[in-house]
């Protein structure tokens, strides 16, 4: 089913389905491994036990990715004593998690023009958010010594069509000669510097 866009102006998303013919997007993808990369090496982390028989806890966090890893944690050092059980359907860093590129990003809209489109009066709020999430996740990463790469990073915002460029929004780095010269592919027709995001390994060895 496809839905109809709610707003007048589709977003990125809504342009690149009406472009992108979907031959191509399989053609793209032909080949590539269907395992995450974090989990595609020898020294990746073990598989922890299923879960087996009944178990008592009074917080059940469901999905093991980074949102989920960090409520349990979080729920365990504001009260050591409550009991929290973390289920995974798979692995760690299976999902969404383990096949983002190591980035953890500050949006909670997957883009500023999606948040707008759905919460349009929320949007600074939910922005704020974000980032102070990212905040709080790194600094826990930091204050617990997790061994996970973790960093503060930039993020490239880049066009690769014109109808692109209008999504990129305010921010330096708009000619193609200047973000080719950062070191990005040819090809490219623009870019923009975006906000601050984490990167980080979804699946360090040794289980970080």
């Amino acid at each position: 089913m496809r839905l109809t866009p709610t707003s007048a102006r589709p977003t990125a998303y809504d342009e690149a389905e009406a472009h992108v013919p979907a031959a191509t997007v399989a053609a793209a993808l032909a080949g590539a491994s269907h395992v995450p990369f974090w989990l595609d090496r020898p020294d990746r982390p073990e598989v922890a036990p299923a879960l087996s028989g009944a178990v008592l806890t009074d917080l059940l966090v469901v999905g093991g990715g980074f949102a989920g890893l960090w409520a349990a944690l979080r729920a365990k050092e504001r009260d050591p004593q409550r009991r929290v059980v973390l289920v995974e359907g798979r692995r760690i860093g299976w999902a969404a998690s383990g096949r983002n590129g190591g980035f953890c990003e500050a949006s909670l809209t997957h883009g500023r023009s999606n948040g707008e489109r759905h919460a349009s009066g929320e949007v600074d709020q939910l922005d704020a958010l974000g980032r102070r999430n990212l905040t709080e996740l790194l600094a826990t990463i930091e204050r617990y010594g997790i061994d996970c790469a973790a960093e503060r990073v930039g993020t490239l915002a880049v066009a690769v069509e014109r109808y692109q460029l209008g999504y990129l929004g305010g921010g330096a780095l708009r000619d193609a000669r200047a973000v080719r010269a950062v070191g990005v592919a040819p090809g490219v027709r623009g870019g923009a510097r975006g906000p601050a995001t984490g990167g980080l390994d979804p699946a360090p060895p040794g289980g970080g």
